[in-house]
């Protein structure tokens, strides 16, 4: 009995020593220490080329050459420095957030959720539909013939053929994506009685119903079933609010008064049968990634991890900085004044107000933005020694002549 108990300590001390180690020889390959947290070389990788992979439609190897040019050298997510102040701020930001007592938890979990749906949809379609996309170089010339104007004279070369290339890829994706979105609702099981129930009980009685209306409502009823999965109206709302919220900065009163406005009716978040269609299609592309086996789940798990940090850093700055950015109607007036040529006569109206409005105030919440990263990044302890180390290092190994380069390969 007394052997077999030294030997249940020692297996136990042993495996402590192995996952010791393990962790230690982890560590050592470390980019950068925030505060308490660590990001390896290896997983700096993984976010760096998974994010240029979805943003850029790009393999590892072009990602390589396309960081290499010039062009390309202040780039947020190409530039490995610029990436990497970007991911240090959304790790900074996410912790901040989640330690907050005045955020409402629910909510941070429905940005997650959101975000999340919407980062695994990206990629799956991605790679679903990457090779059936072609731009071809006549199709880049074509373009640059008809949109001369646009480039100011500048004859065409990489950079500008590269950029129309992205552009004529996007078009092409997005038409592609609206088709397979298409087929793969027709071939899913959608049922929106629920919400439909909801919509028409709105259009009685109007968007802009009183207090006692809106408790009428069974918000546990189900707005839509996904196959099997329910939605309720509740859940429903609550992403409907907090996308819009983030979006334009609104309480829910004041996204109520905007969406009943009729120039609302073709907007993609603020209208609820086009924002419904859209959760519809998310949370399908989100079931057909995780059930497809030919899919990398480490990319699917950096993506995830990605967007979750994007989102609720966004939804975290927003809380913080929302009463420190006022627009006022002088500033709204100013701008139509100095940009009327934008607006091809149409005098200023409500829709074209809260249109400027929004752009003014996303100038302004950048800049606060920044500052707020600026003063958090310097209270907190960021150590990017192994970063530098490792950048160094990669700069030393392009600098090498092609052929030692190749001769290290072999």
């Amino acid at each position: 009995m007394f052997i077999m108990k030294i030997k249940k300590i020692l297996t136990v001390f042993i495996a402590m020593f192995i996952l010791t180690s393990m962790g230690s020889c982890k560590k050592d390959n470390w980019a950068v220490k925030i505060d308490d947290d660590v990001i390896t070389i290896d997983e700096f990788n993984n976010y760096y080329y998974t994010q240029n992979k979805i943003i850029l439609n790009k393999s590892k190897k072009e990602i390589n050459e396309l960081a290499k040019d010039p062009a390309y050298k202040e780039h947020p997510t190409l530039n490995k420095n610029n990436f990497m102040d970007f991911l240090i701020s959304r790790k900074l930001l996410y912790k901040k957030a989640l330690s907050d007592d005045s955020l409402s938890k629910d909510v941070i979990e429905t940005v997650t959720d959101l975000f999340t749906l919407q980062g695994v949809s990206t990629y799956y379609l991605t790679e679903k539909l990457k090779d059936e996309v072609s731009v071809t170089d006549n199709e880049i010339d074509d373009f640059y013939k008809k949109n001369r104007s646009l480039f100011k004279g500048v004859p065409i070369n990489n950079d500008i053929a590269e950029r129309i290339k992205q552009q004529i890829f996007l078009q092409k994706f997005e038409q592609k994506s609206s088709e397979f979105v298409m087929e793969l609702i027709a071939e899913s099981k959608v049922v929106k009685d629920g919400f439909q129930k909801y919509m028409t009980e709105l259009t009685k009685k109007g968007e802009k119903k009183d207090a006692k209306d809106k408790k009428k409502i069974d918000l546990d009823e189900t707005a839509v079933i996904i196959d099997k999965e329910k939605i309720s109206l509740k859940k429903f709302l609550d992403y409907y609010y907090t996308q819009n919220k983030i979006l334009l900065n609104m309480s829910n009163e004041e996204i109520d008064k905007i969406a009943a406005e009729p120039y609302a009716e073709n907007h993609p978040t603020l209208n609820k049968q086009k924002f419904m269609d859209f959760l519809i299609s998310r949370k399908l592309l989100y079931k057909k990634t995780m059930e497809d086996k030919t899919l990398n789940k480490d990319d699917i798990e950096t993506i995830i991890d990605l967007f979750k940090l994007q989102g609720v850093a966004t939804y975290y700055l927003t809380e913080k900085l929302k009463d420190q950015v006022e627009i006022t109607d002088e500033e709204i007036e100013k701008f139509y004044v100095n940009n009327k040529k934008l607006f091809k006569g149409v005098p200023i109206n409500e829709e074209v107000a809260n249109r400027i409005k929004q752009q003014l105030f996303l100038q302004k919440f950048e800049q606060k933005s920044s500052e707020f990263v600026m003063n958090l990044i310097a209270e907190a302890m960021v150590n990017r020694e192994g970063f530098r180390k490792y950048l160094q290092k990669e700069q030393e190994e392009q600098n090498k002549p092609e052929g030692e380069n190749n001769k290290q390969t072999e």
